[in-house]
């Protein structure tokens, strides 16, 4: 398998300041991508989404030299702890008496399986035979439990409420984090992207420029494309995106065993 990528993060139409930050580390069959969203509106929200990007950072240096496929729900594991320790970082260092927060979106390849960690509303899209569907499930207040219970989706619509995130890393002393797990499909496509992007492109936009990604210029075109796109729309907050394309040169182990 040959992992193709490329990401884009800028500002947007009406922020002065990215608060956005992505992250793309690869080695091999093995690659660690990610969006992180600092909380726009509060106090440095850049900060919270650069120490993000630090710690993954930090976690792919100290992962790099030893990666296994047999310990792929180690990664996951450890990923996962990483992420609540800088929650943790976050929370002490910089929430005094300020929200200081960030969603963020991680994907992690590992041979033939992939896995997802999310929190917030930025969101991880999979490709495949002409599909997209969606992988990350979003931490906003019509996704509560209760809010199912009490409101129907047209009475959820008009809250003053919805949409609002019940879930950021930083903001609060402990965090829930979203994840899951699965074997990798034959020459699939992962986009990850903050609101700045999916709110101001359609769906439709987004399987075109997807499915024509074939290869590394392709995948740069695609993500200008959908940068265009979300402008043309008046896109006005920070916008970032990241297309991975696990192009197989061979089948899979696995595949072979399904004949």
């Amino acid at each position: 398998m040959e992992i193709l990528y490329n990401g884009i993060t800028d500002s947007g139409l009406k922020r002065k300041v990215n608060q956005d930050a992505v992250g793309m580390f690869c080695h091999g069959e093995v690659g660690l991508y990610f969006v992180a969203d600092g909380m726009g509106g509060h106090a440095s929200g850049e900060v919270a989404s650069g120490m993000i990007r630090d710690g993954m950072s930090r976690w792919w240096q100290e992962q790099k030299n030893s990666w296994d496929p047999g310990r792929f729900e180690d990664y996951m594991e450890s990923l996962h702890q990483e992420l609540l320790e800088i929650n943790r970082e976050i929370w002490e260092k910089c929430n005094q008496g300020q929200v200081c927060g960030s969603t963020v979106m991680i994907l992690f390849l590992c041979h033939e399986k992939y896995g997802v960690l999310s929190v917030g509303d930025s969101r991880i899209y999979s490709y495949e035979s002409g599909k997209i569907r969606q992988l990350t499930v979003a931490h906003v207040w019509e996704n509560l439990e209760e809010t199912k219970r009490r409101y129907t989706v047209e009475e959820q619509k008009k809250h003053k409420y919805y949409g609002k995130l019940t879930q950021a890393v930083g903001t609060e002393e402990s965090v829930d984090i979203f994840s899951c797990t699965d074997r990798l499909k034959k020459n699939q496509k992962f986009l990850l992207c903050s609101d700045g992007l999916y709110r101001y492109c359609e769906e439709e936009e987004m399987i075109q420029n997807i499915s024509n990604a074939k290869n590394a210029e392709d995948i740069r075109s695609a993500l200008n494309k959908l940068r265009e796109e979300g402008y043309s729309n008046d896109a006005p907050d920070n916008l970032s995106a990241i297309i991975v394309y696990c192009k197989n040169k061979t089948p899979f182990m696995f595949d072979w065993f399904r004949r």
